[in-house]
């Protein structure tokens, strides 16, 4: 396996930047108007509980076949393909269920691994409060304790879902093969590979905390709006490397096994 950075070198010079931004450009649209009709009916709900769960589901049930059209449109430039500002809902709406089926499927196998993590870090929660009482002088050291622990949990959830990570790209590559096959393939492909992985997606950490703070200057100067715009730019020049990138660290993965 290569390492990062030659990773990203070839999905650099794999990237047609046109029509990677213009696609880019599409699918930040389509999220943020999906996001804002959310949003929306959620306050003409008032913020029903019930009627709140129905939105999210519907909008996860919308956005995760957006995500991969997304996906597939960014694996057919890599291969040399030629896209249109519809290729994107045309995967997405083409692999509808599929898509659908492998979320629940990686969901469901995540839940074993999930469940005692949670149980775990409430275990080790109850252990500390039985034997080092709270006391005020210790609050603050007592609640930075609580706070990490809760990351580590939502790393370890995290970490569990890392073997499926691929599932969107091998489904791009592969249509015919079924749910299943699509997540079991991932995970094989994911064998003593996972830090890898780690390694590169943490090798765009320094571009996101960039965009982070460029977000946050414009935020304090110039106000909400001009800060939303800066942070969609920046998405829209991140998101075809990222994608590019994992696309080509499938590649490497699939020509080793």
């Amino acid at each position: 396996m290569i390492n990062s950075k030659e990773i990203k070198k070839a999905a650099l010079n794999k990237l047609d930047w046109k029509q990677a931004l213009q696609v880019s450009t599409v699918f930040v649209l389509a999220s943020a108007a999906l996001s804002y009709a959310v949003t929306y009916l959620s306050a003409l709900s008032q913020n029903t509980p019930i009627f709140n769960t129905v939105i999210s589901l519907i909008y996860l049930a919308l956005f995760l076949p957006l995500s991969f059209g997304f996906i597939s449109s960014m694996s057919k430039l890599y291969d040399g393909k030629k896209i249109t500002a519809t290729t994107l809902f045309n995967e997405g709406i083409l692999n509808f269920t599929k898509t659908i089926k492998i979320f629940l499927l990686t969901v469901l196998k995540m839940l074993l691994p999930s469940i005692i993590i949670i149980i775990a870090v409430a275990g080790i929660l109850f252990l500390t409060a039985k034997n080092i009482p709270i006391k005020p002088d210790i609050t603050s050291g007592y609640a930075l304790y609580i706070l990490l622990l809760f990351y580590a949990g939502l790393i370890g959830i995290a970490l569990s879902a890392m073997p499926y990570v691929l599932s969107s790209y091998i489904l791009a590559a592969n249509k015919d093969l079924t749910a299943k096959e699509i997540v079991n393939t991932s995970a094989s492909l994911m064998e003593n590979r996972k830090w890898n992985f780690v390694k590169l997606i943490l090798s765009f950490l320094g571009w996101f905390i960039t965009l982070a703070v460029i977000v946050a200057i414009g935020k304090m100067q110039f106000g909400e709006n001009i800060a939303m715009i800066l942070n969609w730019i920046g998405m829209l020049l991140l998101m075809p490397y990222l994608i590019t990138s994992i696309k080509v660290f499938h590649e490497e993965a699939n020509d080793e096994k």
